[in-house]
């Protein structure tokens, strides 16, 4: 049984470019060695053996990963003008109503130091 995932096409638009948003990711996972276990999280659409499937949670992240402490952390990536989707929105207030950290990164420099701002209020070795 062939089971081929193809996935929908990247799309670069004004936005952001898909070629930036993949770059500061790697910059971000890479800042983030040793201080988080941090991951991609897979979100889209795509087919396999001709059906349609769906995967992952509508709106989440495009990072997430576990602190020190054991706080979930999330990172929406944004390049150019892009900016959150609504569904983004609602999964960031699900995320910081449990206690969780969102952040909204779009430089790997602004990311660490809002990171580690909030680590330290919140007394978080970072």
């Amino acid at each position: 049984m062939n089971r081929i995932l193809k996935s929908t096409k990247a799309k670069t638009s004004i936005k952001g470019s898909t070629e930036a948003h993949q770059a500061l990711v790697r910059e971000i996972v890479l800042r983030l060695n040793g201080r988080a276990v941090i991951w991609k999280q897979a979100v889209g659409a795509g087919q396999i053996n001709g059906r349609y499937i769906a995967f992952g949670v509508k709106g989440a992240a495009d990072l997430t990963g576990i602190l020190r402490d054991g706080t979930r952390l999330e990172i929406e990536v944004k390049t150019g003008k892009a900016r959150q989707t609504p569904h983004q929105v609602e999964y960031q207030r699900m995320i910081e109503g449990m206690g969780g950290i969102y952040l909204v990164a779009r430089s790997g420099t602004d990311l660490i130091e809002a990171l580690g701002n909030i680590c330290k209020q919140r007394r978080i070795d970072f």
